[in-house]
């Protein structure tokens, strides 16, 4: 049986779910579970699948919510696009990236996008709706990866990129320079914060990561500023890293594009 076939076969709520989220498990792989927590209306105009960064491992529970990274910006702040009608859809590790270092060293590899890609077409047989990536942080290599990759329905219809990763860190780690992100033809979104002081995602670069999008229409690059102190190290999310105290302008921004692209 085909990958693409199970998933949707499989992408059924499952049984422990609350009303408001769902556990939904796909097998990309043989002997590979990928867990997805939807938190869509089935009326959702768009979805938005969401990718934590770090390690990835959310560790979703049978009522479809984290247990891990639950301080990511995208999964804290995930509520401000919910409110803008938008559906959530959180993925977790694949089963086995369940290790120590998680996705660390896989993002950029086309297993990965496939994944995704098995992901997308589910989501889109069951919605109906365009489908959105939106990542942060070492997320941005797997939807950069998967955008430039995919194709027919498990293609994304737009992409997001926050706090994107274009900088390798001790000679170590992917970018999203290395997978090839021109390929992508769609809308593209490309926001980072000026007080980001992570090593790996300066907001100088942001305009090269919109520079290097060659083949998105429409494409827009927004910088923020503000926000409250930080309360973590520079590359974790309780910093300008992840939009702290800034949360609400910044996603409402993302779900503006969303809804609505344009340059």
């Amino acid at each position: 049986m085909r990958p693409a076939l199970l998933a949707a076969m499989l992408l059924i709520p499952h049984a422990a779910a609350p009303a408001s989220a769902e556990l939904v498990r796909l097998q990309p792989r043989p002997g590979v579970e990928l867990r997805l927590g939807v938190e869509a209306p089935p009326n959702a105009p768009v979805i938005a699948i969401l990718f934590a960064g770090g390690h990835g491992k959310i560790q979703l529970g049978d009522g479809g919510q984290p247990a891990g990274l639950r301080g990511n910006f995208l999964i804290r702040a995930r509520g401000h696009l919910a409110s803008r009608g938008i559906g959530i859809v959180m993925v977790d590790a694949p089963s086995d990236r369940q290790g120590d270092r998680g996705m660390f060293g896989w993002r950029q590899s086309a297993e990965h996008a496939a994944d995704i890609g098995v992901a997308v077409s589910a989501l889109r047989q069951r919605f109906q709706r365009p489908i959105w990536l939106v990542g942060t942080s070492a997320g941005t290599v797997s939807v950069a990866n998967a955008a430039a990759r995919l194709s027919g329905p498990a293609r994304p219809d737009g992409i997001v990129l926050t706090a994107t990763i274009t900088r390798q860190v001790r000679g170590r780690g992917f970018t999203v320079f290395d997978v090839g992100i021109g390929a992508y033809s769609g809308p593209a979104l490309v926001a980072s914060h000026e007080g980001d002081a992570c090593e790996a995602t300066p907001p100088g670069d942001a305009p090269r990561v919109l520079a290097a999008l060659t083949g998105a229409r429409p494409k827009k690059l927004l910088m923020f500023s503000g926000g409250s102190p930080p309360q973590s190290a520079p590359c974790e999310a309780r910093a300008p890293h992840g939009f702290l105290g800034i949360e609400a302008r910044v996603m409402n921004a993302v779900a503006d594009f969303i809804l609505r692209p344009s340059n």
